[in-house]
């Protein structure tokens, strides 16, 4: 074998020891080195940069998600005029031209009722800025307020003067609780399951249809319905209906026809709203029943 053959193999023989060697004197070096004391430059240090930041202009628009949270009236941090409302839901309706109308439903301790407001009504001195699903901005001058949606049961009162028949008002049934003389929280899971129980016999659904018997006006128009039960009574009770009450409007619009009552139905189902107001008369008086449904 020639010498540079047998150079070419001891190099190969030796490569390995021989990295293991370079790097193992590599860590001694950077070991010393940071033991060694540290002196400061002499040199002096330039000036710091100052930078500038430019700042955009201001958007007369308000941000409406910097608005902390609150609970269905006025708390820490909120003007005294949103102690008088309580903030029940919402409901957002189709308008002409795809347009979408927001309704907000409020129970205002001054005037002891609920009203159903929209985007720009005045309400006691007090406008109606922003509705959103869950929380609703009112503002009064310089001053705002974000109510969000609550199920406490205050604030919430009814128009109608109590009778003998609604003494106790707090009940509970497998669809929520009657927190007041004419106000539910209605559960959501509860609905839909008892709606999926109705779809599967669709004649116990059109009992609950059948039970509510078109009015009919001079000129053959509907402008109501009356509750004659037909079945389901149990749903009836637990959600404060009466034989013989008259249904006129749910959620302010007038109830003229089957295809509104299941339009509201399809809302509930998918989600689209949280509150709903029905205005019906029994025995010849106007009452507002109020379910809130979470």
């Amino acid at each position: 074998m020639s010498f540079a053959s047998r150079y070419y193999s001891l190099l190969r023989t030796l490569r390995f020891p021989a990295a293991a060697v370079v790097l193992l004197m590599g860590g001694v070096y950077w070991l010393m080195l940071s033991r060694l004391p540290h002196f400061p430059s002499q040199r002096p240090s330039p000036e710091p940069v100052k930078l500038e930041w430019s700042v955009p202009a201001t958007d007369t628009t308000i941000d409406w998600s910097v608005f902390r949270g609150t609970v269905a009236g006025a708390s820490l941090g909120q003007p005294d005029f949103a102690r008088d409302f309580r903030f029940a839901g919402t409901f957002f309706l189709s308008g002409g031209g795809n347009r979408e109308i927001r309704k907000a439903v409020l129970g205002v301790e001054s005037l002891d009722k609920q009203v159903i407001a929209s985007e720009g009504d005045e309400i006691a001195g007090v406008s109606v800025a922003r509705i959103f699903q869950d929380r609703v901005i009112l503002r009064r001058g310089e001053e705002t307020a974000e109510l969000r949606l609550s199920f406490a049961p205050d604030g919430l009162s009814s128009d109608s003067e109590d009778g003998p028949e609604d003494s106790k008002v707090s009940e509970s049934s497998q669809f929520g609780d009657r927190i007041g003389t004419d106000n539910w929280v209605l559960k959501r899971s509860s609905l839909l399951e008892y709606y999926e129980e109705l779809l599967n016999e669709p004649e116990r659904l059109l009992q609950v249809f059948d039970s509510l018997k078109p009015l009919y006006n001079d000129e053959g128009s509907i402008e109501g319905y009356r509750l004659g039960v037909e079945g389901e009574r149990e749903f009836f009770d637990s959600v404060g209906f009466r034989e013989g009450d008259v249904v006129r409007k749910v959620n302010s619009l007038q109830m003229t026809s089957r295809n509104r009552a299941e339009f509201f139905i399809r809302q509930v189902v998918d989600s689209k709203l949280n509150a709903v107001v029905i205005d019906i008369e029994r025995g010849g008086a106007a009452r507002r029943l109020v379910y809130q449904i979470r």
